[in-house]
């Protein structure tokens, strides 16, 4: 080997290079004995993996005013219960700095009446969440949501809904889902004027 040609045996590296990936792209690329497989067949197996986890968790929510009616002119608070499946939890809406992206959010859809400070959660507890290796605030089980509204003093009698959206990530410390919205409403009556 003395004697070899460095430009020769670089261009034979090459090529040993060139067919060591050609076969591993021929092997992962459907080409071997799944040409005919749509590329969602191919991974059927890992995406119904990723389905059925997901599936296995559940969140319910509940949404009431209190009070249930009321003049105009008066305020109210939204209450938002909900419940988180055995061995799941979800994250605090109040998430320091660079974790702020997997809070809890609620979008509470525009409606006839206005809104009175921010959102108020149950008290959160402190776990070790080893699906993301860091220490943050979540609920455990269930969560409670309050927020106070205000009912405008020329908001006309009636029956007027309350829609929205928790936004969540949930995690059994293995795995996090992506984030998912479960909606809620609710009705408040408004009754005579101020």
């Amino acid at each position: 080997m003395d004697g070899a040609n460095p430009q020769a045996l670089s261009c034979k590296s090459r090529r040993l290079k060139i067919i060591f990936f050609a076969a591993l792209f021929y092997c992962f690329s459907g080409l071997s004995g799944l040409s005919g497989a749509e590329p969602a067949e191919r991974y059927a197996p890992f995406q119904k993996f990723l389905d059925a986890k997901q599936e296995d968790f559940r969140l319910s929510i509940s949404a009431a005013a209190e009070p249930a009616a009321l003049k105009p002119g008066a305020e109210f608070t939204l209450h938002l219960r909900a419940v988180i499946a055995e061995g799941w939890h979800i994250y605090s809406m109040y998430l320091e700095n660079h974790d702020a992206p997997l809070s809890t959010r609620i979008r509470l859809e525009r409606g006839a009446f206005s809104q009175r400070g921010k959102w108020k959660e149950s008290l959160p507890g402190v776990l070790k969440d080893d699906a993301i290796q860091k220490v943050v605030k979540s609920h455990v089980g269930g969560a409670e949501f309050s927020l106070t509204l205000y009912a405008p003093k020329n908001l006309k009698a009636g029956d007027y809904p309350l829609k929205g959206v928790l936004i969540y990530r949930a995690c059994d410390n293995k795995v996090c889902t992506a984030p998912r919205e479960t909606g809620f409403s609710a009705w408040v009556r408004v009754t005579g004027e101020s």
